[in-house]
């Protein structure tokens, strides 16, 4: 988490790629363990690094906070743009980062390390070349009643990722945003897709019609519809228990059905 907020302190260019080694033979920790040790604060995702007098940093709030959980470092690394390269270095403790990377969704590299950690630089080697060729769209987790769909245009894909992409060579996606839900989407927002790797992201403005704009020009109590109904989008919405027919020219009558079909429109009425 520190290597991730503390920006200052480590020092991340803006343009430039935000890569994090995370090399360990350990299991990770997660929110709720640091109960064992009197931490029950949450995390607050804030930066908590003081410097000594040797330069050195060192966490400060280890006896008051908890762990962060999995939710907190999506977040922090997607606003962050951080790209986690995996070295692990247990059986064991690797397939335990790997659930760990499925819950991220976030662009990464894992591999296994040697006991004696020669095989570092070959690791962060390929981790950045992989991550390079391999190009995926992350998109909003947290937009209501919106889905978005992203469909690869390139010659080799896996899922919605476009792969062994060459230096020189273009990736080209597809991308298309539906409405599923008018009352939960908001009618206007900005929907961000970010390609974490590269200080690349695309803005889109997308503003939603959940009605058309004939709708807003409404004229209750029209007398083109004989003051039984109102007109809108050029047709009439008569008042079920005033009248009926396409100007609600047929005044409704005790024992009528105002849903049945019973005016033509001419101004004749059964």
């Amino acid at each position: 988490m520190q290597a991730v907020v503390c920006t200052e302190v480590i020092g991340w260019r803006p343009t430039a790629s935000h890569i994090v080694l995370l090399a360990t033979d350990a299991p990770y920790h997660i929110a709720g363990d640091g109960k064992l040790t009197g931490a029950l604060l949450p995390h607050d995702m804030k930066c908590h690094l003081s410097q000594l007098p040797d330069d050195t940093y060192q966490y400060d709030e280890s006896l008051d906070l908890d762990y962060p959980s999995i939710g907190q470092i999506q977040h922090v690394m997607l606003q962050e743009r951080i790209v986690p390269i995996f070295a692990i270095a247990s059986n064991r403790s690797i397939e335990h980062f790997k659930d760990m990377r499925e819950q991220l969704q976030l662009t990464s590299y894992i591999d296994e390390l040697n006991p004696s950690s020669a095989n570092i630089l070959d690791l962060i080697r390929e981790g950045y070349n992989s991550l390079a060729q391999n190009i995926e769209l992350l998109l909003p987790t947290d937009i209501e009643g919106v889905n978005i769909l992203v469909r690869p245009l390139c010659d080799q894909t896996s899922g919605v990722a476009c792969t062994n992409i060459a230096r020189g060579e273009t990736a080209s996606f597809e991308v298309s945003i539906e409405v599923t839900d008018c009352a939960a989407a908001q009618r206007k927002q900005n929907i961000t897709l970010r390609y974490p790797f590269l200080a690349v992201s695309i803005d889109v403005e997308l503003e939603v019609l959940c009605d058309c704009d004939c709708a807003m020009e409404l004229e209750r109590n029209s007398t083109t519809c004989n003051y039984r109904g109102d007109f809108v989008c050029a047709r009439c919405q008569c008042d079920n228990t005033r009248g009926f027919g396409r100007s609600c020219e047929c005044e409704l009558e005790e024992g009528d059905d105002p849903n049945k079909d019973q005016g033509n429109g001419n101004n004749r009425c059964p």
